[in-house]
């Protein structure tokens, strides 16, 4: 995987990759709830930057034989502890995480992949279970 820079538009924005392939394919749903334009300024990157993290996340995938050409798989719980380690900013980690549950749930299905990433994540971002317990309601529509 590509380094960014520590908590960088395209770090933020490649953690919310990982919620879009973590359960093997890519709902319109969770598209159209990724390009939200409240997920755009939280992150201060655009749509179009977006895109291309994302693809460049899927290319590197590719690249290091963690993906399938049927769906796709996610790196491996190293590379994703690593690339979690990429945000370090409290806040910045407290608007991904309220993004991250929107989109798993945006197809209003929570996948054992899905739930599983989102346990890594509050595992390395040290969440206390209260953060969570709110952050499962302050869930944004998008």
């Amino acid at each position: 995987m590509r380094a960014y820079p520590v908590n960088s538009p395209s770090a933020a924005t490649r953690i919310l990759a990982l919620a879009l392939f973590a359960d093997g394919h890519v709902s319109k749903s969770e598209l159209l709830a990724l390009h939200h334009p409240y997920v755009c300024h939280r992150l201060g990157v655009s749509v179009d930057e977006m895109k291309v993290v994302i693809q460049t996340f899927c290319e590197d995938l590719f690249i290091s034989g963690t993906g399938r050409l049927t769906g796709m798989n996610l790196p491996d719980a190293m590379t994703r502890r690593l690339l979690l380690s990429e945000i370090t900013d409290p806040q910045l980690q407290k608007d991904i995480e309220i993004i991250f549950e929107s989109l798993i749930k945006a197809d209003l299905h929570v996948s054992d992949g899905e739930a599983e990433v989102q346990s890594e994540l509050w595992a390395a971002w040290n969440t206390p279970a209260s953060d969570v317990s709110l952050i499962r309601q302050s869930v944004v529509t998008l």
